[in-house]
């Protein structure tokens, strides 16, 4: 994977720091750090895009994998960032880096094969 695809950089960028993310963020609330907030989670994104953190990092992983995605940071962001959509495609492109060929395999096979067809699906 090429990291600086991980995510939108020019959507990170629409972040600014104001904190008003931190109070509905059910994560954050759990944990108090700030890595496991919505800004924490952009700052690492941001990290991966630019090189400066690995995407392959695991920390990198449970932190986008501890999220919830409730979207209840975005109904309070003052900039309009939308962190749902980010998370979702960090989230997909990290997955992809992770499945074995057999699981992609039979994801295609799951997706483009089966499902479109009415007699493979009936069977």
């Amino acid at each position: 994977m090429d990291q600086r695809e991980l995510v939108d950089s020019a959507a990170s960028l629409d972040c600014i720091p104001c904190g008003l993310c931190l109070r509905p963020c059910p994560t954050y609330q759990l944990t108090g750090e700030e890595a496991s907030s919505p800004r924490g989670r952009i700052y690492l994104m941001r990290g991966v895009a630019e090189g400066a953190i690995e995407g392959s990092d695991p920390t990198f992983a449970e932190e986008l994998d501890f999220c919830l995605v409730c979207r209840h940071c975005e109904s309070v962001c003052p900039a309009g960032v939308r962190f749902g959509e980010m998370m979702e495609t960090a989230r997909d492109r990290l997955l992809e880096d992770r499945r074995t060929a057999l699981e992609r395999a039979l994801r295609w096979l799951g997706f483009r094969a089966v499902l479109p067809s009415r007699a493979l699906l009936g069977a």
